[in-house]
């Protein structure tokens, strides 16, 4: 039986035999990734990123709050994305507002398709508008 040393150096002298062979296919394998990162590199030099303030903490609110308190419910909310979902939770925020501040009527909801038409809704009519609420949240549906 052929030592493990033996049986590495004929692997290794019969690669370097394949490479002298195919010279073409060695200078591929070679350049090839040289190549790529030096594309890579040149996008990463050209395409400058764009720098946010870092957003430490995020407010919270609670539905006790003046803020929401004092909002004009007769006008309208808008909702994107428009799904069955966000339609659900908006009809049971409307009951839940409804009732913690005595409204004569649920507050009116506005479904759109995705934020841009709910951003172009409140552009069109900003006065008639209480709140706008957009989400990126997917769903699976199993």
């Amino acid at each position: 039986m052929v030592s493990v040393w033996a049986q590495f150096k004929v692997l290794v002298w019969k690669n370097i035999l394949l490479k002298r062979r195919n010279k073409k296919q060695l200078l591929q394998e070679l350049l090839m990734p040289i190549y790529y990162v030096a594309i890579l590199a040149m996008i990463k030099a050209l395409v400058k990123p764009t720098t946010y303030p870092a957003i430490n903490s995020l407010p919270s609110y609670s539905l006790f709050n003046k803020t929401f308190n004092n909002q004009d419910y007769s006008k309208r909310i808008l909702v994107a994305p428009d799904t069955a979902h966000f339609q659900d939770v908006s009809m049971v925020t409307g009951q839940i507002l409804q009732e913690l501040y005595n409204l004569s009527a649920a507050p009116l909801f506005q479904f759109f398709s995705d934020a841009k038409a709910a951003e172009d809704a409140f552009k069109q009519e900003a006065d008639n508008v209480t709140q706008a609420s957009c989400s990126t949240i997917e769903m699976k549906v199993t």
